[in-house]
């Protein structure tokens, strides 16, 4: 039994998210893309790389440490309902329910 156990990832909360290497999907896009700009069409790696860490650095502030999916909670407040396309949710502009 300690063996299976071993063997298989639990995760500590259910709604963790998917990480690749350290990093969750987000924070690597967040990186990816000014290294790719800067890198593969401007031929810049080293500005390429320290811009990457600067906008992961400042995507982590904005983040922030209490509420980590807070920028996806605020695109379903503050976006139009056709953007975040959920079916079973009601649409954020209906504040109150009557009867």
């Amino acid at each position: 039994m300690s063996s299976d156990s071993q063997m298989y990832y639990i995760p500590k909360r259910l709604d963790e998210p998917e990480r690749f290497l350290f990093l969750s999907t987000d924070e690597m896009m967040v990186m990816l893309v000014p290294f790719i700009v800067l890198y593969f069409f401007l031929d810049l790696f080293l500005i390429g790389f320290i811009a990457s860490l600067l906008s992961l650095y400042c995507w982590k502030r904005f983040k922030g440490s209490e509420q980590a999916n807070l920028h996806i909670y605020s695109m379903y407040w503050f976006y139009p309902a056709g953007v975040m396309n959920l079916k079973a949710t009601p649409p954020s502009y209906i504040r109150t329910y009557y009867g």
